[in-house]
């Protein structure tokens, strides 16, 4: 009986820690990237600074998710809207690169690896600017878990007191 309760403490902190650790390695969401307008809008600089983008490339090209802020309109940031162009061609931790174009309510913007476009005004507000790589620390948690239930697996059975009763 004792033997089985070490037997199961030992497989479910196992299971725990190579759960954890391999939820922690492998990309559980998207990259998110972050704007900062580096251009020189007249009125507003900073348009459409805090934008974001997430590329996961669960479906067929890429974005999964986006953060449009337009300080000049009611309404922003804009979360959802219909997505007319979504065609991501790479990224990684330097930015990415393709064309992402999205319609909300009247609004039409584009998203491209260094640009950011309200097209729907007569004016069309533009900023060249930096899409920065926001590194995902959703996976520190479950993976910390994982190696403080792997290491108290290894605690439990170097006990002597459980190592005398292996032994019986």
């Amino acid at each position: 009986m004792k033997m089985t309760k070490l037997t199961v403490a030992l497989a479910i902190s196992g299971f725990l820690g190579l759960g954890s650790v391999a939820h922690a390695i492998i990309a559980v969401s998207g990259d998110t990237y972050v704007f900062e307008a580096n251009s020189d809008i007249p009125d507003n600089p900073t348009i459409f600074d805090g934008s974001t983008i997430t590329i996961d490339w669960t479906g067929d090209d890429g974005v999964a998710s986006f953060n449009f802020v337009d300080t000049d309109l009611p309404g922003s940031p804009f979360t959802s809207g219909y997505e007319s162009v979504n065609s991501v061609t790479s990224y990684d931790k330097t930015g990415w690169s393709g064309d992402f174009q999205v319609s909300i309510g009247s609004y039409d913007f584009e998203a491209t690896g260094s640009e950011m476009i309200e097209t729907t005004l007569e004016v069309e507000p533009s900023a060249s600017g930096t899409w920065t790589y926001v590194p995902d620390a959703s996976s520190t948690f479950p993976m910390l878990l994982g190696v403080l239930a792997a290491l108290a697996g290894v605690h439990y059975c170097n006990r002597p007191r459980v190592l005398a009763l292996a032994g019986r």
